[in-house]
Formats: structure tokens, C-alpha cells, sequence
């Protein structure tokens, strides 16, 4: 199993939220329902995150995995061990993709320097494309490997949500219903009816989504 840059980042982001949350791993294991060993390696970088753990850890913070995307770590000197792992790997330092608090806030997001979750093992990569949790809406592209399959998990509330294929073929599952969206095709639904999304075809598939409210 490799391990990549963005891999390392998460954890470096997981690991700055629980300080700031006083949480220990053990109280985040008992929270996500996940071992302190598990999330130990997560945040060390170790082992790549699928969406159901990254999605009990996020709610165990009482976060989004957008908001996830939002924060910038500070260095802790206690998760050393990733600086090792990335030099035996000869991977690039983990790096945040927004700009420092610091600087001007921008509106703007730049098609080199979008906020990006990856996950190897499922297949699928989110590409943040609004900059700001303030607005009313969140948008990002979602690019899913073949044969790729999401289950949908309840969202903390309900959501109105739109869908955007750019290339590929998605199935969209809802409760009483199951589409079949090619390049060009868009959808509208109520976020608590989808069950399940998936890539279909021998293509890859990218989709723009839009939910409101952003609590994705």
C-alpha cells in the first residue's frame, strides 16, 4: 500500500483538531468508535483514511470533511515520526493548499491550488471549489475511479443537493429511485433521499456537487 503526500497532510490536519479540541486519541476512539491505534497511524500518516473513517472522525470532532479542508496545522513536535516517514519515502512535505490567515482573504480559488481530499483505496478524490464555509452553499469536484461505489452516510442536516456530470457515467441512488447520469446531465435531489453514488463505466467520472447547507 503507498502512501502519498496528501495522506500525510490529513493527518497533520487530524492531528492539530484534536489538540485544539483537548481531545486525546483515546477520547477520539471512543467517540469515532475507531481504535487509538488506528487513529495514532492516521495522524502519523501512516495508513490511508477510507471515507467512513475519515467520516466518523470528522463527526467525532464535530466537524465536516470540508471544514477538515479549511483548517491549517500548526507544526507539533510530538507527530515527528511523519517527518521521518515522509523523508524514507521520499515524499514532498505536507503543505496546506489555502492561503495563511495572514493574507487577504480571496474569493478566488485557483485551478493549481484547490484544497483536495484523496483517497487511494476508494477511489475517490474531493476538489473544494468555494472558499469560505460563510456562504450558504459548498461546491467541489468529485473525481471517481471506475467501478468506484459511495454509499451515502446521514449528513449532521438536511441538504438540498446538486449534481454535474463533467465526463464519465454516475449512478445516483436515491430511496425510490436510480439514475443514470452521463457528460453534460445535472440533477437535482433532498440530500436524505440518496443512498448511493457510483462510478459506472470504464471511464473516470468527475462530477461538480453542490449542497446547501454546507455541511458536507
Amino acid at each position: 500500500m503507498s502512501i502519498d503526500s496528501s495522506t500525510v497532510s490529513i493527518g497533520l490536519r487530524i492531528n492539530a483538531l484534536r489538540r485544539k479540541h483537548n481531545l486525546s486519541l483515546r477520547d477520539m476512539a471512543e467517540k469515532s468508535g475507531l481504535t487509538a491505534s488506528f487513529l495514532s497511524q492516521v495522524e502519523r500518516g501512516m495508513v490511508n483514511t477510507s471515507i467512513d473513517s475519515l467520516r466518523r472522525i470528522t463527526n467525532s470532532l464535530n466537524i465536516s470533511l470540508v471544514e477538515l479542508l479549511e483548517e491549517i496545522p500548526s507544526p507539533v513536535s510530538e507527530i515527528e515520526p511523519v517527518a521521518s516517514l515522509v523523508a524514507r519515502q521520499q515524499l514532498p512535505p505536507a503543505t496546506s493548499t489555502f492561503n495563511e490567515s495572514s493574507q487577504p482573504f480571496s474569493p478566488v480559488i485557483r485551478a493549481n491550488n484547490r484544497p483536495t481530499l484523496h483517497f487511494p483505496d476508494s477511489g475517490v478524490t474531493y476538489e473544494l471549489l468555494t472558499s469560505s464555509r460563510a456562504y450558504k452553499v459548498e461546491a467541489f469536484l468529485s473525481k471517481l475511479a471506475p467501478g468506484t461505489n459511495i454509499p451515502a452516510r446521514p449528513l449532521p442536516e438536511p441538504t438540498e443537493q446538486f449534481v454535474y456530470v463533467l465526463n464519465g457515467s454516475l449512478l445516483v441512488e436515491l430511496i425510490d429511485n436510480r439514475y443514470e447520469l452521463n457528460a453534460g446531465d445535472s440533477m437535482y435531489f433532498d440530500g436524505m433521499n440518496v443512498t448511493r453514488f457510483a462510478c459506472i463505466g470504464n471511464q473516470e467520472t468527475s462530477v461538480i456537487f453542490i449542497i446547501t447547507p454546507p455541511v458536507f
